[in-house]
């Protein structure tokens, strides 16, 4: 299946590039295959990053949306540093990543209802786990303890 997944998402970045192609040319020096893996690569770090999927259920459930706020302002920046080796191409990123993001949102409100304080409290603890566990991760790179 993980396969099915990532010929889909090659495909769709293929697409964009056609289609962003026709208005502006790309002088990347970038071969055709270099290209297409790092399009994929920050279609995958936008689109499915935790602190969007978890920003977009918070922000459905609660009303709280500045996990969303500082997520689009680092991928602003993130977007620039792409952009400087793909284009423009990088600006149809919002796209796919829009369309994921309102389909959690709009879920999170239809089972917000169904929930109760005790299952919400369990969702935050978990959801902010994998979050903490990046953190640590990253303060301490080789996994020493």
């Amino acid at each position: 299946m993980p396969s099915i997944w990532g010929d889909n998402i090659n495909r769709g970045a293929v697409a964009m590039q056609k289609v962003v192609s026709r208005f502006i040319h790309n002088n990347s020096k970038l071969s055709e295959e270099e290209f297409t893996a790092t399009l994929v690569t920050i279609i995958v770090l936008f689109c499915a990053s935790g602190t969007g999927i978890y920003g977009s259920i918070v922000s459905g459930m609660t009303g709280d949306h500045t996990i969303l706020i500082s997520k689009s302002i680092l991928d602003l920046f993130t977007a620039a540093i792409f952009a400087c080796s793909l284009g423009a191409v990088v600006s149809l990123v919002a796209v796919p990543q829009c369309i994921i993001f309102l389909i959690l949102f709009f879920a999170s409100t239809v089972i917000f209802p169904l929930t109760n304080d005790v299952m919400i409290a369990d969702f935050k603890a978990c959801g902010l786990f994998p979050l903490d566990r990046k953190t640590a991760r990253s303060r301490n790179p080789f996994g020493i303890s």
